[in-house]
């Protein structure tokens, strides 16, 4: 939050591309949903907006399992 200048009550129940943070928002949603279909992780380039520039940015997602243990 720190680094986007957000507050705590302006980011939650919001995604980065409702929050507008994302410069090409379609490349991030193509990957999210190959990653929810197939569950392979995925690395790959993207630019964001922080404080009015616009930075180049790591995005790396992998699936998270939960299991509760009975």
């Amino acid at each position: 939050m720190d680094y986007y200048g957000l507050t705590l009550p302006e980011v939650i129940g919001h995604n980065d591309d409702e929050l507008g943070l994302n410069v090409h928002p379609e490349n991030f949603q193509e990957s999210e949903m190959q990653l929810l279909e197939d569950g392979v992780p995925v690395k790959e380039r993207g630019k964001t907006r922080s404080r009015g520039r616009i930075r180049e940015i790591m995005i790396l997602k992998a699936p998270v399992y939960y299991t509760r243990n009975l």
